[in-house]
């Protein structure tokens, strides 16, 4: 989503309220606010969504017994339960999981009045919410960053985005022991500064690759990389993909590793809403139309989505449609170099308001996704909830 950007606007307290209404006061878990999208579709999104039957689940953990053989089954629905309120309401954030802490970190996002820049943290262990205090070169608020966590240096690394006043092109670490920002520099010549890309972790965390976004000059369907296994530094690299995915931006991303297969969902291009999932083999480098088996996600933009490892599927929610939000919750099982299986869940449980731009972050230690925040019909949330597919 892009914020009543024009060349370098600041966006002001008015700006804000004029795009999304003053709805402070309806700043609660259950409520999310109304506008119109600041991308090429202008198009907001609604839907209802059946359930069905309660989750099986066995076993000490209380996840499914598979033996230890396989990706766990679904049984077809999705089960969310509360996890708690974060400390503010916000909108189009990041969530990571930091495996070394246990951890999920929230970052940025639009808050009321303006854009966040603090970091929040959801204990897995405790289901608890706080708020981490940071030194160093802060990031500052934005929107329309991307999120990944470094596993090799134990450091948490933003991408891009859009502040108050610019596009950025700039990567921030942080250090997750010692919680301290710092601004990382790369070798190489980097992508030019946007919002709204796609951002995905490759080779075991020692490489992010960002996909398309929206520059100055409109946007993009350029892929980059940046190798993080370069000593005391990182360097980018511009790849060189045949195909093309086509001009696309505020899609959400996940990467297949055991097919090395990465898939976009949904997003804006220059004639609409992106109704095709796009995957680029990374082993080919080539852009195709996955073979897709089942159920296919609605054209949408700001939707979530994250890998699901233990079901070896990525996890799908939520988005603005052409005729409202949606509530929707799909699972997406990879079966083979761009191939998928899709599966519309039935939600059950505490599920979330009709929501665009939740964080959505994979707790893999419960397998369970844990989503959080967005933004509704009607104000921002402030909700947590985790999800078992």
């Amino acid at each position: 989503m892009l914020l009543a950007f024009t060349g370098c606007t600041l966006i002001t307290d008015e700006a804000i309220e004029a795009k999304f209404g003053d709805a402070s006061a309806d700043a609660d878990a259950d409520t999310d606010t109304d506008t119109d999208s600041d991308t090429a579709s202008d198009t907001d999104t609604a839907s209802d969504t059946d359930t069905a039957s309660d989750t099986d689940t066995s076993g000490e953990t209380g996840l499914p017994d598979t033996g230890d053989t396989g990706p766990i089954p679904t049984d077809g629905t999705a089960d969310w339960t509360d996890a708690g309120t974060l400390p503010e309401a916000r909108a189009y954030a990041t969530a990571v999981f930091d495996g070394s802490g246990s951890r999920a970190l929230v970052f940025g996002g639009l808050s009321y009045h303006q854009l966040a820049e603090s970091v929040v943290s959801y204990d897995v262990g405790t289901a608890a919410w706080s708020t981490v205090a940071t030194r160093g070169t802060s990031p500052g608020g934005r929107i329309g960053h991307g999120a990944m966590v470094d596993v090799t240096t134990d450091r948490m690394l933003l991408f891009f985005g859009e502040t108050s006043h610019e596009l950025s092109d700039g990567v921030f670490a942080l250090d997750l022991s010692s919680l301290v920002w710092a601004h990382l520099s790369a070798a190489g010549v980097a992508p030019e500064p946007r919002t709204g890309a796609a951002v995905v972790v490759d080779e075991g965390g020692s490489r992010a690759i960002i996909v398309g976004g929206k520059g100055y000059n409109g946007l993009l369907d350029d892929v980059w990389a940046l190798d993080l296994t370069v000593t005391g530094s990182a360097a980018w690299s511009e790849l060189s993909p045949s195909g093309t995915m086509g001009p696309r931006a505020f899609a959400a991303a996940a990467l297949d590793p055991d097919h090395r297969s990465l898939y976009l969902f949904g997003g804006v291009g220059y004639h609409g809403l992106a109704e095709d999932i796009a995957c680029l083999d990374l082993d080919t480098m080539a852009w195709s139309a996955p073979t897709l088996l089942g159920d296919a996600p609605l054209p949408a933009e700001d939707m979530s989505a994250t890998w699901a490892e233990e079901y070896g599927g990525a996890l799908v929610q939520g988005g603005a449609a052409y005729h409202g939000m949606l509530d929707q919750t799909w699972l997406f099982l990879g079966s083979a170099v761009c191939t998928l299986e899709g599966i519309e869940l039935s939600n059950l449980g505490d599920t979330p308001s009709v929501a665009r731009g939740a964080a959505l972050a994979w707790l893999p230690g419960d397998a369970q996704g844990l989503s959080v925040g967005g933004q509704g019909m009607h104000a921002l949330s402030n909700a947590a909830r985790s999800v078992a597919p």
